[in-house]
């Protein structure tokens, strides 16, 4: 299917970690500060993500707000992020009032809610300033995925509640819909925290890369650079096959593109450097850098 697809094209970047209990794991990951890129079933249609689309995070962790925005989703620092909350927890957390203060009042997190005064410093990163969340209710019965994470990350840490952001990751890029667009985008930023395909948990590769490991690239790159007047290159960019969603991205230098184009699967880092003539930490740092980008993988020969 498309997930396994998805899924062999990218398989030099990462790895598989699933655990027997992926709910009960993902609210750990969850909890110790790291997002999870949460793509579940069919996608929804509507301007929110409710839990199949979504990038989940610690709503106790105020410093989350920025580090998502800029590292994550490449947006001004100041915008705000909604929670995902337990149907059943939500009169205990917010002013409702009326029949249905323990119910499902915003299935679809279209309702704005004041936060109750001695809640709302438990939650500061979905809690804005004037002491309000804009908040999806998660029911067992419509989302029994999601609904299950919550509720194990509510046992671990007593808040019943996840941030949720839309999963999209480059400015200007709609929600994922695919397995594929979904290893993108989460690769572009660098693949940050895990990603949780219907299931099936997977970290970025990492691990030094040293002078004998095996260096590759995602596909065919175009390259371009700039240079000053002098002639001097000061800047260059690749647009690459298979991170298209990307567009163009800056690579640092003219090294980067010449170590690039001798990425081929089967390069050794090493001799790279040794090829171009270049020191091996000023190489290596390059590759660094371009795998962090999802551009570069690298592997040790047994």
């Amino acid at each position: 299917g498309e997930a396994e697809e998805a899924l062999e094209e990218e398989r030099a970047f990462v790895e598989e970690v699933t655990e027997d209990d992926v709910q009960g794991q993902l609210a750990e990951i969850i909890k110790g500060g790291e997002p999870v890129f949460l793509f579940e079933g069919r996608s929804e249609i509507g301007p929110r993500a409710l839990g199949h689309r979504s990038i989940l995070a610690d709503p106790r962790r105020g410093g989350l707000v920025h580090y998502i925005n800029s590292k994550v989703k490449g947006r001004e620092s100041f915008r705000p992020f909604a929670p995902s909350v337990l149907a059943e927890e939500v009169g205990g957390w917010f002013e409702v009032g009326g029949e249905d203060a323990e119910g499902d009042v915003s299935p679809w997190m279209s309702l704005t809610l004041a936060v109750k005064a001695d809640r709302a410093p438990l939650i500061p990163a979905v809690l804005h300033v004037d002491g309000t969340s804009r908040l999806q209710t998660v029911t067992a019965a419509r989302s029994p995925f999601y609904h299950g994470l919550i509720r194990r990350f509510f046992e671990a840490t007593g808040v019943p509640m996840v941030l949720n952001t839309s999963f999209n990751t480059v400015k200007g890029e709609p929600i994922v819909e695919t397995p594929r667009d979904a290893f993108q985008s989460w690769l572009g930023c660098g693949g940050v925290g895990v990603i949780s395909l219907d299931g099936r948990v997977f970290r970025r590769r990492s691990g030094a890369i040293e002078e004998g490991s095996r260096v590759g690239r995602r596909g065919r790159f175009a390259a371009k650079t700039f240079e000053d007047a002098e002639g001097v290159a000061y800047r260059a960019e690749v647009r690459m096959e298979g991170r298209e969603n990307l567009g163009d991205v800056d690579v640092g230098s003219r090294l980067a593109v010449e170590v690039l184009g001798l990425c081929d699967g089967e390069a050794v880092a090493g001799e790279v450097a040794e090829e171009l003539g270049e020191e091996w930490e000023a190489v290596r740092e390059v590759l660094e850098s371009m795998r962090e980008k999802g551009l570069v993988y690298s592997h040790t020969p047994m």
